[in-house]
């Protein structure tokens, strides 16, 4: 027969037990100081690799978020005259879903006076035949970069030989003293790996080193633009 004393023990330690259930849910509660404490902690001194790997990438293939200049428009380095980039000309006016569109002169005609005005003597567009199609009625986007004596080359960056034809063309304008505006459709993503090739190029630096300074010199600048080191060295190739 069970004693009164044993029933009462017995409850004691049920109590204990639940109360020590309680105090540890809920110090690993989200919200309680112990456990806000404890996360922080782990924080400094945990952190999956992936995560170190996906923050050092963004850092390093975007500039800025959104341009602070007129069309995106912005020299590749400090140490270079020769070579900007900007978004192709009308870019804000485009309709992405349209198939039957087409700019005219006169909507592309503030870019290029824009250009003029910063000096721009040619032009390369680094863009495939669906980019052109805006472009498909007289006088075409040669023919608009012609009205205003800027000379025009049209390149894709997907033809097996761009790498090669637009640092040929880059070369010569620096020989020539010509400025060039190096453009796709926003002059982010492929302008910005033509801007680091040419740092290679011409000045001899490490792809990793090219990248970092156009992203630098993209955020000083109030220029949207990206890099990925990776894109560049398989683009460029055995060009160098």
């Amino acid at each position: 027969m069970v004693s009164v004393s044993h029933v009462v023990g017995l409850l004691l330690v049920l109590v204990s037990a639940c109360c020590l259930a309680t105090v540890t849910a809920a110090s690993c509660s989200p919200s309680s100081p112990a456990f806000v404490a404890a996360f922080a902690t782990s924080k400094r001194t945990f952190s999956p690799p992936c995560c170190h790997t996906q923050r050092r990438n963004d850092r390093q293939n975007t500039a800025l978020s959104s341009a602070t200049t007129s069309f995106n428009f912005g020299p590749v380095s400090s140490r270079d005259t020769t070579v900007f980039t900007v978004e192709r000309p009308g870019n804000s006016l485009v309709d992405e879903s349209s198939t039957t569109q087409r700019l005219t002169l006169e909507d592309v005609k503030p870019w290029l006076d824009y250009m003029v005005a910063q000096g721009i003597t040619q032009a390369i567009a680094l863009l495939d035949d669906n980019d052109l199609e805006v472009y498909q009625d007289p006088p075409g986007l040669l023919g608009m970069y012609q009205a205003v004596n800027i000379q025009g080359h049209v390149v894709s960056m997907n033809a097996p030989d761009a790498p090669t034809k637009i640092l040929g063309i880059l070369q010569q304008a620096s020989e020539t003293g010509d400025k060039v505006a190096c453009h796709c459709t926003g002059g982010i993503g492929r302008s910005g790996r033509v801007a680091a090739a040419w740092l290679v190029h011409k000045y001899g630096l490490s792809p990793e080193d090219a990248t970092a300074e156009t992203l630098a010199k993209a955020k000083e600048s109030g220029v949207i633009r990206k890099g990925a080191v990776d894109m560049l060295q398989k683009w460029m190739g055995n060009t160098e």
